[in-house]
């Protein structure tokens, strides 16, 4: 049996679908070796965790991302009508401001002058994400490169803060917290808020 053989049998068991070869990967193309190995390891890594729920997975039998799962329960709640993605984007940073201003006002303690910025970031953040007019003329930009590249770091870098923000509410708390959960129950519920008015 090929190798490739092998991992269409243990994806097989893993989904309970028999028709495995078939499974493209987001571009239409079948899956290469080492994505469908990605792909095995990961399913069965969930299933060891007991995480993989079947019904998690989209019309291809991957695994939705939870990514993909809070950017569709945002777009179902109304907050991605009538605006392009660039847009979109510009409002999220936005949003970043004034939920970093919310987590900061439940630390005291801070230099005065970074609770200073802190508070004015999430006045003025809140201020311009409710205002559609601020944002008509955004577009994407950077002096020395791809502003996407740009971007995809820093969003990383965000991320990793969050990370560490998650870790650090553990050990104080002494509880799991999961904040790719948490984000992904946010994003369901949010739904019926529908957008702020």
């Amino acid at each position: 049996m090929s190798q490739r053989d092998e991992l269409y049998r243990r994806l097989s068991q893993l989904i309970g679908a028999e028709d495995v070869a078939g499974i493209l990967d987001q571009d239409g193309q079948p899956l290469s070796l080492e994505e469908l190995e990605v792909l095995v390891t990961d399913l069965t890594q969930q299933a060891l965790d007991g995480a993989l729920v079947v019904e998690d997975l989209d019309e291809t039998n991957i695994p939705r991302r939870p990514q993909d799962v809070v950017a569709e329960a945002t777009d179902a709640r109304g907050y991605r009508e009538g605006w392009t993605p660039v847009q979109f984007l510009a409002r999220q940073i936005a949003k970043m401001g004034e939920e970093l201003g919310e987590t900061a006002h439940h630390i005291s303690g801070k230099p005065g002058h970074l609770q200073v910025s802190l508070n004015r970031l999430l006045n003025d953040s809140s201020m311009a994400f409710d205002d559609p007019t601020l944002w008509d003329r955004v577009e994407l930009f950077n002096m020395t490169g791809d502003p996407v590249q740009q971007i995809q770091k820093e969003l990383a870098d965000m991320q990793v803060v969050l990370f560490n923000m998650a870790a650090a509410v553990e050990e104080i708390t002494l509880e799991r917290f999961d904040i790719v959960e948490a984000a992904m129950d946010k994003a369901a519920t949010d739904i019926l808020r529908g957008v702020r008015q």
